[in-house]
């Protein structure tokens, strides 16, 4: 049995300001519809994960960008009673859909005040072809680097104390806490495509191990982990932030047109 390809999610943050997408619906006229809730709260945590959380405090935040996005659509005035539904795919790539007929997202319109590269989209107007629509690009926060995690040194729970040893021998131990638990997960063989921000795929441009390390990770942000990219839920992923600054991305010793990360974390959940 072949092991699940893994990835890791870094989180979006937004300024404190209310934010517009224009939306088509139908042959309907053209509408701004507003993103509610606390999206405009500043540095609070937004994922584009898929996996339908509702927007939290928890652990900096937990909202879920599909889930929210959906929502907005779904406030559209349209007569005929259409319905939008949001999925993420397990390379991170929206799909937006609507019951019938077809729709517009217009990122280019002057009242869009949200950031359509967040979602895989640019600053273009888009027009459905029939009730789907799929994303050119990679979403925002997404690093897949299309193979298993090896090595992984799984969790492993430090011990903060000391031993102490008598003239005759004796030992003794004395263990004074348990901080959060550490983990060593790497990547081996990894095209520099996956690795560095500079070759990155014209479909990832926000796709690079270095694009998320430099931009989030190594700015203290937590950031999930997921064994494997196609089951994201609520529990399936662990929540780490980096131990040190040391730099993740070395060439492979073996073929040095391939690259390694070697991540070293400590969890990050409350």
């Amino acid at each position: 049995m072949a092991l699940p390809d893994s990835c890791i999610l870094t989180p979006i943050t937004f300024s404190s300001a209310a934010f517009v997408l224009n939306v088509t619906t139908g042959s309907n006229p053209a509408e701004d519809l507003t993103f509610g809730g606390s999206l405009n709260t500043a540095g609070r945590y937004y994922w584009t994960a898929g996996d339908g959380q509702a927007d939290a405090t928890t652990d900096g935040g937990l909202g879920d960008l599909a889930v929210i996005l959906q929502t907005a659509l779904n406030t559209h005035t349209a007569g005929g009673g259409e319905t939008y539904s949001v999925a993420v795919s397990s390379a991170g790539v929206f799909t937006v859909t609507i019951s019938s007929g077809d729709f517009s997202l217009n990122w280019a319109a002057g009242s869009t005040t949200l950031d359509g590269t967040i979602f895989g989209w640019g600053a273009t107007s888009v027009t459905s072809s029939g009730s789907a629509l799929v994303a050119p690009n990679q979403a925002k926060g997404w690093w897949v680097p299309a193979k298993p995690t090896g090595p992984d040194s799984r969790e492993r729970q430090p011990i903060v104390g000391g031993t102490r040893s008598t003239i005759s021998g004796i030992t003794k131990s004395t263990q004074l806490g348990t901080p959060k638990k550490t983990r060593t997960l790497s990547w081996q063989f990894l095209p520099k495509a996956k690795v560095l921000e500079e070759s990155e795929a014209a479909t990832e441009p926000f796709g690079s191990f270095e694009y998320n390390w430099v931009n989030s990770i190594s700015a203290g942000d937590r950031f999930r982990y997921y064994v494997d990219s196609a089951t994201r839920s609520a529990t399936s992923f662990g929540l780490y932030r980096t131990r040190n600054m040391l730099d993740p991305m070395i060439r492979n010793d073996q073929y040095r047109v391939l690259y390694d990360v070697n991540l070293t974390v400590r969890e990050a959940g409350a």
